[in-house]
C-alpha cells in the first residue's frame, strides 16, 4: 500500500507473502521515502529477483496483487503517478566542521523535501556516519571564503543538482561572499549591500547615526595618530577593534598610549582596513537575538551577559555565564526592542538570524555595539 503526503513524501507498506506449498505467515515492511532516488517522472517500479513485474490494472485499487507458487516468493508490483513537489536544494557552507556546523547540518537533515549540499574545507569523513549519508552532495574547496571559488563550486553543482533554492552559512566572516556568490548564480536571498552593512561595523555605525539609532561614540582610523585624535575628544578608556572583526577575539580594551600602540601592533595587516575605537561604555551588556521572515520580526530572545564578554576574554579564569531572561516580554525591553528593529530595517534584514550586542548604561539609557 501506498501513501503520498506533501511533508513526508511516499510511505511504502509492503507486503510478502512466504509460500512455500502452503499459505505462510505475512510479513510487513514499511518504508519512508522522502523523494531521495526517486524517478524525476514520479513513476515507482518495484522488482522482485530483478524482473519488473506487470503494473496493476485495477487503478482505483491501492494494494498489489500477491502471486501464489510452491517453489517461489512472488512480489505484485504496480506504477503509480504521483505529483511529486520539486524538491528543495539548499548549500550549506561551512570552512571547518565545528561544532555549531555538525548542529546546523543536523537540523538541516531532518527537513523533508531537502537536498542538502554540503560545501567545506575539511572532508566530509569528519562528520558521524549517519550524518554523512543524510547529505547528498559534498564538495571539499581550497578556500569558502573566496567569492570565485564559491562561484565555480556552486555553478558546476547546479549542472547536478538544478538550480539552488538557498545559501546558508552561520560563519560571519561567509555572508559577504555568499552574497556576491547569489548575486552570480541567481540564488535569493540577502544581498551584497545588506552583507556589506553587517560585516563592515564603521559602515554600520555610520548609518546608525544618519538614522538616530543610539550607539558608542566612535571613530574609523587608519594609524595612530588618527587614532590619538579620537582620544582627545573621547578620553580612555576606549575599546579598539578592526572593521570586519567577528566576536572579541580581535577587541581590546584600551586605557593609555602604551596599549593603543600595542593593539594596532597586535591588529597587524587589519589597520590597513580599518580600526575602529570607540568609547567604553560603563554599564550592563545584553544581546538580542532575532529571527525576521519578509521584514517581520517573528521571535526574539533577551541575554544578559555576566561579565561583559570584553572581560571574559581578558580574564581567562572567570566563569562566563550568559542569562536568558526569563521576562524579556516585559516593559523594561520596550526601548531595545523598538531601537532593534529600527536597526534591522536600516540594515536591510528581511529574512534571516541576527545576533544584536548592546548596552544598559548606569543612567539607563541604551546603545547597540553591533549586530551579526
Amino acid at each position: 500500500r501506498m501513501q503520498y503526503t506533501p511533508d513526508k513524501g511516499i510511505r511504502l507498506e509492503i507486503q510478502i507473502g512466504m509460500c512455500n506449498g502452503y499459505r505462510g505467515g505475512w510479513r510487513r515492511e514499511q518504508f519512508e521515502n522522502a523523494h531521495h532516488g526517486a524517478p524525476s517522472n514520479g513513476i515507482l517500479y518495484f522488482f522482485v529477483r530483478g524482473v519488473l513485474q506487470p503494473p496493476l490494472t485495477k487503478k482505483s485499487s491501492r494494494w498489489g496483487r500477491m502471486q501464489y507458487d510452491p517453489d517461489q516468493v512472488y512480489l505484485a508490483s504496480r506504477s503509480i503517478h504521483l505529483p511529486f513537489r520539486p524538491m528543495t536544494t539548499i548549500a550549506y557552507i561551512t570552512p571547518n566542521f565545528t561544532a555549531n556546523a555538525v548542529r546546523f547540518i543536523e537540523s538541516l537533515t531532518t527537513l523533508h523535501d531537502v537536498r542538502l549540499v554540503v560545501i567545506s574545507q575539511e572532508p566530509i569523513s569528519l562528520l558521524p556516519p549517519w550524518q554523512q549519508s543524510r547529505i547528498s552532495i559534498a564538495r571539499e574547496v581550497g578556500d569558502v571564503f573566496d567569492k570565485w571559488t564559491l562561484i565555480k563550486t556552486l555553478t558546476d553543482l547546479q549542472r547536478i543538482t538544478g538550480p539552488f533554492h538557498r545559501l546558508l552559512g552561520a560563519t560571519e566572516q561567509l555572508q559577504v561572499p555568499m552574497a556576491e556568490a547569489r548575486l552570480a548564480v541567481g540564488v535569493p536571498g540577502m544581498n551584497t549591500e545588506t552583507a556589506l552593512n553587517f560585516r563592515d561595523k564603521a559602515r554600520m555605525k555610520m548609518l546608525f547615526n544618519e538614522n538616530g539609532i543610539p550607539c558608542a561614540k566612535h571613530a574609523l582610523t587608519h594609524d595612530l595618530e588618527s587614532a590619538f585624535e579620537f582620544i582627545r575628544k573621547c578620553p580612555y578608556p576606549v575599546v579598539a577593534k578592526p572593521v570586519s572583526g567577528a566576536g572579541s577575539q580581535t577587541t581590546y580594551r584600551v586605557t593609555n598610549d602604551e596599549e593603543m600602540v600595542a593593539a594596532f601592533s597586535s591588529l597587524g595587516h587589519a589597520v590597513a582596513d580599518g580600526v575602529i575605537i570607540e568609547e567604553f561604555i560603563q554599564g550592563e551588556e545584553f544581546s538580542l537575538d532575532t529571527f525576521s521572515l519578509n521584514g517581520k520580526i517573528l521571535g526574539q530572545t533577551i541575554n544578559h551577559y555576566y561579565p561583559t564578554p570584553l572581560e571574559a576574554m581578558s580574564n581567562p579564569w572567570i566563569q562566563w555565564r550568559v542569562m536568558l531572561r526569563k521576562e524579556h516580554q516585559g516593559r523594561a525591553f520596550d526601548d531595545i526592542r523598538k531601537a532593534g528593529k529600527k536597526a534591522l530595517d536600516v540594515l536591510g534584514m528581511k529574512t534571516g538570524l541576527s545576533h544584536m550586542e548592546w548596552f544598559r548604561r548606569k543612567d539607563g539609557s541604551i546603545a547597540i555595539s553591533e549586530i551579526a
